[in-house]
């Protein structure tokens, strides 16, 4: 959802333990570069802040990483 791609092409594969590759670009990443306030919140899990699927957001809000 937040690549487009499969977990095995994104890198984020074994739930807590594999982070986001931060060289795949994230559809929050497109928007903000089309000019557009990006904001996520989150329960955490498999979306957590400590995976980087926070990057291209300009807010992201993870209870877990509070």
């Amino acid at each position: 959802m937040f690549t487009g791609l499969l977990p095995h092409r994104h890198g984020a594969v074994r739930g807590f333990e594999t982070p986001l590759d931060p060289t795949q670009v994230t559809l929050a990443e497109r928007f903000q570069a089309a000019g557009y306030e990006t904001a996520a919140f989150t329960g955490g899990a498999f979306v957590s802040l400590d995976l980087g699927f926070d990057q291209g957001f300009d807010v992201y809000t993870d209870p877990a990483s509070l």
